[in-house]
């Protein structure tokens, strides 16, 4: 629901375009794992929508939605990197590589209790 909210508030289509509206109901479902969401937060990121321009953000938003099965997502992320400075990439691929140790670390604990 949250992400139909998104779409209603960015399309323009139904009402005026809101891009703050549209940013917050993109974030809820962007948490709870929603890939289409993610993946229109990672564009929005790219383009300056709403929220100040950001490759690197734009670029971990993106794989995360890859991850979660958006699978156009890949292309918008390699247009992306083709424009992050090589500090840039690094930062975003420490941030999803401790992204990724964080969620390993709760499947074990989630297997595994104690």
């Amino acid at each position: 629901a949250a992400y139909e909210l998104g779409e209603f508030h960015y399309d323009g289509r139904r009402a005026p375009r809101d891009l703050n509206k549209a940013l917050h109901w993109f974030e809820q479902a962007s948490l709870k794992g929603h890939a289409l969401a993610q993946h229109r937060l990672g564009t929005m990121f790219f383009r300056g929508e709403g929220v100040p321009a950001s490759n690197v953000q734009a670029y971990i938003l993106l794989k995360m939605s890859a991850v979660n099965g958006a699978e156009e997502a890949l292309d918008t992320a390699d247009r992306v990197s083709a424009q992050m400075r090589r500090d840039e990439l690094e930062i975003a691929v420490q941030v999803l590589g401790q992204i990724f140790r964080n969620y390993l670390m709760d499947l074990q604990t989630v297997e595994n209790p104690r």
